[in-house]
C-alpha cells in the first residue's frame, strides 16, 4: 500500500489513555443509543474484510498520537528508507485497527519498532524527550 508518509494527527485533544473505546465514545458525544454507535463502524469493518484486513475500530481506544507521528517522522528522518516507514505504518495501523493497542502507549510503539529493526534505545530517547 502507498502511503504519504506525512504526518496528520486526527485528535490533537485526544488523551494518553482511555477506558472509552471508540463506540463508547461516539455514544456519548452524539447521545445516541451504543448500539447505533457500534452500527456506525459496520461499513468500516465490512470494507475491510472485503480485502482481508480486520477493522475493529468501534472497540479501538481513541488516544493521542504524537509520540507515534515523532516516531514515524525520527524514522522517516533517520533511515530514509520508505520501504521500512510504509512497513512501520502499516504495523502501527495494524495495532491500532485490529489488535486495539493504544498508540500513546510507549511499550507499543517500541515492539513496532523492534518489530522492524528499529534502534529501540534511540527511539525510547525519541518518546522520553519534548
Amino acid at each position: 500500500m502507498k502511503y504519504d508518509l506525512n504526518a496528520f494527527q486526527i485528535d490533537l485533544d485526544a488523551p494518553k489513555s482511555t477506558k472509552q473505546n471508540n463506540a463508547v465514545f461516539l455514544a456519548y458525544e452524539k447521545a445516541i443509543p451504543l448500539a447505533k454507535a457500534n452500527a456506525a463502524y459496520d461499513h468500516a469493518k465490512a470494507m475491510g474484510k472485503s480485502v482481508g484486513l480486520t477493522i475493529n475500530e468501534a472497540t479501538a481506544y481513541n488516544t493521542n498520537t504524537m509520540d507515534a507521528h515523532r516516531m514515524v517522522q525520527w524514522a522517516k528522518a533517520t533511515y530514509h528508507d520508505f520501504k521500512l516507514i510504509e512497513n512501520l505504518a502499516d504495523d502501527l495501523f495494524y495495532v491500532y485497527f485490529t489488535e486495539n493497542k493504544e498508540l500513546a502507549d510507549h511499550k507499543v510503539l517500541l515492539d513496532v519498532a523492534k518489530k522492524n529493526k528499529i534502534d529501540t534505545a534511540e527511539v525510547k530517547k525519541i518518546l522520553d524527550s519534548k
